[in-house]
């Protein structure tokens, strides 16, 4: 068993905290009392003598000494700094006035230099072109020397090649100023104009149809321009030569001209240099039993008319079939689409064709122009 010890305090709030607590931690306030006794010689100092008070002033004067010591250095510091920036500055714009004077020198003698390449270049130049003009010359005159003859006769063929050539240029420029102001006339006179549509029409139409009764029916009313009579089918055709697209009022003008007209078995309406409202390019149609087709642009394609015309002799030749029928109507309709795009197939085809060849003919020109002209050099 551990000794006891009783100790007499004074009481106050500090021992009557102190005596409330049990035996294990009085011993520990007491252990931590001590070493603290032992370790904080300053703080008991402070609370026993006035020694640290002056201990204090004097370190607060050695503070405010050091600190007065580091203004003056810090002072002496900056102006230093402004000495050397200042001694910077002036050795910057000396380099600077130096590095100028040295490159104005230098632009001076460069120019100088290259005044000096110049008008060599310049010398050399005229030497050269002096020569070359002497060389010419000697070079000139010794081919006149040596193929004067040739050259003459040359000169003379071509020449007399030259004056032909331009007689027959004069002669086709005044065929073709007279055609144009022909065509000039005509086309601002529409009834001449819708003349020329007619006969190239019925020009065509004879040739499409060498064994066809072919009537020209646009004075007769409600007759459309051309009846066609082949192979047992009776077609009427309405030709249409305008800027604009055909109006509705003429389709329906070519509506009664089909109703009207108990002979006529199938009809085409014809643009030729421009469409028809409200209607495709070979756009098939059935009316009162009568198949009908549009046909837009067709002075470019006016074949177009053939291929029509054997369409319809197909279907007249289908006299079990019921064309009032919708879906045979729709069927048909397909059809014409199809050979609709055939057609503009096949017109791309003939037009790449037909570049082709025709650059080939251009090729051969050249080729014979070229070979012309080394004949021409090669005769004596």
């Amino acid at each position: 068993m551990s000794n006891m010890m009783t100790i007499e305090v004074p009481m106050n709030e500090t021992t009557s905290e102190f005596l409330g607590m049990d035996d294990e931690t009085r011993l520990r306030v007491i252990e931590l009392g001590t070493i603290f006794l032992a370790k904080g010689g300053d703080t008991v100092q402070a609370w026993t003598s006035d020694e640290w008070d002056m201990k204090m002033t004097d370190v607060c004067r050695d503070h405010e000494t050091v600190i007065s010591n580091w203004k003056s250095e810090n002072q002496v510091l900056h102006n230093a700094n402004c000495d050397l920036q200042r001694d910077i500055s002036n050795i910057s714009q000396s380099q600077n006035d130096t590095i100028r004077r040295a490159v104005d020198t230098s632009k001076t003698q460069y120019e100088s230099v290259i005044q000096r390449l110049t008008a060599d270049m310049e010398t050399m130049r005229a030497q050269t072109t002096g020569r070359e003009d002497t060389l010419r010359r000697t070079v000139a005159g010794e081919l006149e020397t040596m193929y004067g003859s040739q050259l003459t006769d040359v000169r003379e063929r071509t020449d007399k090649r030259i004056e032909g050539l331009v007689g027959e240029l004069t002669v086709s420029r005044e065929k073709y100023e007279q055609l144009i102001v022909s065509t000039n006339s005509r086309a601002q006179n529409s009834s001449v104009k819708g003349q020329d549509g007619e006969d190239f029409v019925f020009t065509n139409l004879n040739r499409m149809f060498p064994s066809a009764e072919i009537e020209d029916t646009h004075k007769t009313p409600a007759r459309g321009d051309f009846i066609v009579r082949d192979k047992g089918v009776c077609m009427m055709i309405e030709n249409k030569y305008y800027s604009r697209n055909v109006t509705k009022s003429e389709i329906d003008k070519f509506y009664r001209d089909v109703d009207t007209n108990d002979d006529i078995q199938c009809a085409i309406m014809v643009s030729m240099t421009s469409g028809v409202a409200n209607k495709e390019d070979f756009e098939f149609e059935m009316r009162g039993g009568k198949p009908l087709l549009f046909l837009h642009n067709a002075e470019a394609a006016i074949d177009n008319i053939k291929v029509g015309a054997n369409f319809f002799q197909m279907i007249l030749a289908q006299t079990q079939v019921d064309f009032r029928d919708k879906e045979v109507l729709a069927k048909l309709k397909h059809f014409s689409g199809m050979i609709r795009k055939d057609i503009k197939k096949q017109k791309t085809l003939l037009e790449k064709y037909c570049a082709s060849h025709t650059k080939q003919i251009d090729d051969m020109m050249v080729v014979w122009e070229e070979m012309f002209v080394v004949l021409c050099l090669s005769t004596p």
